[in-house]
């Protein structure tokens, strides 16, 4: 009866303390599943602007035979429009990865460790760690290393925004009479004023998007304060050190 009475009155108890642990969980992981669905769409979105630079490369690789033939006077005018339309698609690809990186630095820094924390098992939602190191290893080499890095990866997918960019600039360059406009400068003045101001325009935007990659291209050491080619096994160990220990939900009976 002793026994019996007592696991009566331990029971509620039990109930009561447990059941803030399982709301707790449920929030985490509703909360884990909608960012995952940000950092979905988000992805989606960057790869749209991949797809709207091909689009736009092909568009340029179909038009511009035809302005060669019919319209040479609105070569450079198209070429000009190139390098904004090109970068203005760079940054906001860079932005989309950006606030990828943004959304897994949350779950890696704070709802991670949380839900470890919570379910007292350090290896929970361990896949991305796993991965992570495996491809390390697989990568190992000097070279594949190097080319592995997120760094080096962002501003190769760059490069479709880039080199169009360059391109188009290169080619007005080469292709300009400049003894032409030296002779007629006075009768177009206007005109030969505002190519100049615009081609500096390209210029300077293609050379911030280069800049941009080439100074804040390294994510992981920018928003996850990694380095991009550090090992995730250092990671865990150095996430280890800035999370506490889990504390007991509830008193032993």
């Amino acid at each position: 009866m002793n026994i019996s009475k007592k696991r009566h009155r331990s029971s509620p108890t039990m109930f009561v303390e447990r059941e803030p642990v399982e709301e707790k969980l449920e929030a985490y992981l509703a909360e884990y599943s909608a960012l995952r669905e940000e950092i979905k769409w988000l992805i989606q979105e960057a790869n749209q602007y991949q797809n709207f630079a091909i689009a736009l490369i092909g568009a340029t690789v179909t038009l511009i035979p035809w302005v060669l033939d019919k319209a040479l006077a609105l070569l450079i005018p198209v070429l000009l429009i190139l390098p904004f339309l090109f970068s203005l698609l760079g940054f906001l690809y860079l932005r989309e990865h950006e606030e990828v990186y943004v959304v897994g630095a949350y779950l890696r820094e704070y709802l991670r460790s949380q839900v470890r924390n919570l379910v007292k098992d350090s290896h929970t939602w361990g896949w991305e760690e796993f991965k992570d190191k495996r491809s390390r290893e697989v990568f190992s080499g000097d070279v594949l290393r190097f080319l592995s890095t997120t760094k080096i990866i962002v501003i190769l997918r760059s490069s479709l925004f880039l080199l169009p960019s360059i391109v188009a600039l290169l080619y007005i360059l080469a292709s300009t009479d400049y003894s032409y406009i030296f002779v007629h400068f006075k009768e177009h003045f206007t005109t030969y004023i505002l190519m100049t101001i615009w081609f500096v325009f390209d210029s300077g935007v293609v050379f911030l998007l280069i800049f941009h990659l080439c100074g804040q291209g390294d994510l992981p050491k920018r928003i996850l304060k990694l380095n991009s080619t550090q090992n995730v096994a250092d990671l865990v160990v150095t996430s280890s050190k800035q999370v506490p220990a889990a504390q007991p939900t509830a008193e032993p009976l």
